[in-house]
């Protein structure tokens, strides 16, 4: 008697185990039974109570039914979760869903898949530019424009960066440049919603700026106009410190309201543009800072691109300084 309860126990702890184990049917007729692990890259991971895990080719399964719900991926980006089954060879049904072909099916795990990451030093875009301007005859010219903007934005931040560098030789004049390094981190507050800070280093020799640096904040709002416009309003305050060569240093507040676009709407061509005016509060002076830049994507990542800016003082603190600068400049440039 208790060898035949025995027997039972057994038995019925097979069926059970049986029950509750997934299981596939590869093309060749076989059939086993044990735990889907995950599909990726092609290659099916199952694992058996009695041959360990085993890898396949995809491609070698005809069948599959779970026990348990999987995460399953699509090649269309479509993904969903339930228990598997196989109404007919080839074919992989989640739930109550329409049965699809298994060729479609590209990733299954068996726990929702964590995102990973990249790291800080890997998660830049952006580009860097090149112009150069040579002229030899009559006259001697020689200008140098380097530009670089990386850019790098998760689902909670955005940070950016701008270096520009302008460096002019010609004859009978002295040479002149002009380099600035702006920086400004984004902390986003909804989906459309952000605050900002941000921070300016600038020198200019056509100005007799020896430095210029201002740092502030403020709040911000973006839009999509559509799917290839994005639109930022942008308000806040800053603090502007000014030298001027022979002149004392000044430290003054300024508010601050921009304007930033950029399209791909018009392809192949990228633009994008940076408005801002900068009231000096206290004071009748301000200031107008404007950019564009238009890219011609060509290959390998390569693009050429034309930059415009002008930069303009309502009242500059010297009086031979003119009040409008403004520069375009053709560049070739890599975007990565």
């Amino acid at each position: 008697m208790k060898g035949f309860l025995f027997c039972a126990v057994v038995v019925v702890l097979l069926n059970t185990c049986f029950l509750t184990a997934d299981t596939i049917y590869l093309t060749n007729g076989d059939r086993l039974s044990g735990e889907v692990q995950s599909l990726a890259s092609a290659t099916f991971t199952f694992h058996t109570a009695y041959a360990g895990t085993i890898e396949l080719s995809w491609e070698q399964i005809q069948a599959l039914s779970t026990a348990s719900p999987l995460f399953v991926e699509f090649d269309d980006g479509v993904s969903a979760v339930g228990m598997i089954s196989s109404p007919q060879p080839g074919t992989l049904q989640i739930e109550s869903d329409p049965p699809v072909s298994l060729a479609k099916v590209v990733a299954i795990y068996r726990e929702t898949p964590v995102p990973v990451e990249p790291s800080f030093w890997r998660s830049w875009d952006g580009s860097a530019n090149l112009g150069y301007t040579l002229v030899r005859g009559n006259t001697s010219i020689d200008n140098l424009t380097l530009n670089f903007d990386p850019v790098r934005e998760t689902d909670m931040d955005r940070i950016r960066v701008l270096a520009q560098t302008l460096y002019n030789v010609q004859d009978d004049a002295e040479a002149s440049s002009m380099h600035s390094v702006q920086s400004r981190y984004d902390r986003f507050l909804g989906s459309r919603l952000f605050y900002f800070v941000h921070g300016l280093v600038e020198t200019d020799e056509r100005e007799t700026l020896d430095l210029r640096t201002s740092e502030g904040g403020g709040f911000g709002m973006e839009f999509a106009l559509d799917p290839a416009t994005q639109l930022s309003i942008l308000g806040g305050m800053t603090f502007l410190q000014e030298n001027f060569e022979g002149l004392n240093k000044t430290l003054n507040a300024e508010a601050l309201a921009g304007l930033e676009l950029e399209t791909e709407r018009f392809e192949p061509f990228v633009i994008s543009t940076i408005s801002q005016l900068l009231p000096i509060l206290g004071e009748s002076r301000y200031r107008i800072r404007w950019s564009a830049n238009i890219r011609i994507p060509l290959f390998a990542g390569f693009s050429m691109g034309l930059q415009m800016f002008d930069n303009f003082d309502s009242a500059p603190p010297k009086i031979e300084i003119k009040r409008n600068d403004f520069g375009v400049v053709s560049t070739l440039g890599y975007t990565f």
